[in-house]
């Protein structure tokens, strides 16, 4: 039990510095016209997953067993995780898009 209590509290810990990290790039990168619009879908898809979550884990865990659905979603977090981050500008969000990549809007596709 102690073990899992330190786990949690460092998760929680590390998750504060991914938080602040997504809320500056999104104020940085966003334009201010849109900015609440572009935070209430963040919010909205962020939160309104939580159930959807909790209820496939719940099924996953009658059919699978619990670590068997504990492995499979650290590996697809970790594949998330390594997917975004090999994304053009997910490591250097200041560096531009190529002029094709952007739209007059200045929208990248």
């Amino acid at each position: 039990m102690a073990a899992a209590a330190v786990f949690v509290g460092a998760a929680g810990f590390f998750l504060s510095f991914g938080n602040t990290i997504w809320l500056t790039l999104v104020q940085e990168l966003v334009p201010t016209h849109i900015m609440g619009r572009v935070f209430s879908l963040d919010t909205v898809i962020s939160q309104g997953l939580i159930p959807v979550s909790i209820a496939a884990a719940g099924g996953m865990v009658a059919l699978a067993g619990a670590g068997p659905t504990l492995a499979i979603g650290g590996i697809v977090s970790a594949a998330t995780t390594a997917f975004a981050l090999t994304r053009p500008g997910a490591l250097d969000p200041d560096r531009s898009p190529p002029p094709s990549a952007t739209d007059r809007a200045g929208f990248v596709h």
